[in-house]
């Protein structure tokens, strides 16, 4: 990876490997912007210094994602600490079925788009529907639908 680091027309990299000493090697070189590729290292990524993250999950409640990455930059970890544990439940679930069944399940109740996939594709079952709806309302009386400005994730930290 660090090799591609010195090519010219490469200046940033989605970070899939699932290895934090790749990630922190990366990172530390500093010739990559290096983003998050798997959303269970998104804190750790970002708090070693990566750039910012591309994760399916960030679908789900995108602006706690935003709160969580302005937190960061502006070292209150206490408080990307406190909505990172509280979504993880949803990312936990968003990965229980084959992707992108529980995603699209997901952006298909927001309105979205439909809940239809290509064979050999398969949606989410309707019981993991449920618990997404579960754990995301849960999130929601925790912080609210839209924690833009991340004031109720402060208060909760």
């Amino acid at each position: 990876m660090l090799t591609l680091a010195g090519h010219a027309n490469i200046r940033g990299i989605k970070d899939c490997g699932g290895n934090a000493h790749t990630t922190q090697a990366l990172i530390a070189d500093g010739r990559l912007s290096v983003l998050a590729g798997e959303d269970h290292q998104l804190l750790s990524t970002l708090t070693m210094g990566g750039h910012g993250a591309i994760i399916a999950s960030s679908h789900c409640r995108p602006a706690h994602f935003a709160a969580l990455y302005r937190a960061v930059r502006a070292q209150q970890l206490d408080v990307a600490r406190v909505l990172f544990h509280a979504l993880m439940p949803v990312v936990k679930l968003l990965f229980a079925e084959a992707n992108p069944g529980p995603v699209k399940a997901w952006l298909a109740r927001e309105g979205w788009l439909e809940d239809v996939l290509r064979a050999p594709m398969t949606s989410a079952s309707p019981a993991l529907a449920q618990q997404l709806v579960d754990a995301v309302a849960a999130i929601d009386t925790a912080f609210g639908a839209k924690a833009a400005q991340g004031a109720a994730i402060a208060d909760a930290a």
